[in-house]
């Protein structure tokens, strides 16, 4: 028997979520969740812009992974976006 996958939470984009996705990809910004341990319901956002990459302070749980995500897209794509 193999190890049950942990389960990161609901995930359910509108298609604006998806423009700025793929605004993101091809302007080289990225935000990513990375999962703390295994086993462990936590992840971190990785953020990775023109090469440089950082991690968020905080850590977000199973519920707020995706959103926590969506907001990064969003806040780079309102700051880079002309």
């Amino acid at each position: 028997m193999g190890l049950k996958p942990d389960y990161m939470g609901p995930y359910k984009a509108t298609q604006e979520d998806l423009d700025i996705r793929m605004w993101c990809y091809r302007n080289s910004i990225s935000a990513v969740p990375v999962q703390i341990k295994y086993g462990k319901r936590e992840w971190f956002v990785e953020i990775s812009v023109n090469g440089k990459t950082s991690m968020s302070p905080k850590s977000y749980t199973h519920l707020d992974i995706w959103n926590k995500v969506l907001e990064f897209r969003r806040y780079y794509y309102k700051k880079y976006a002309k």
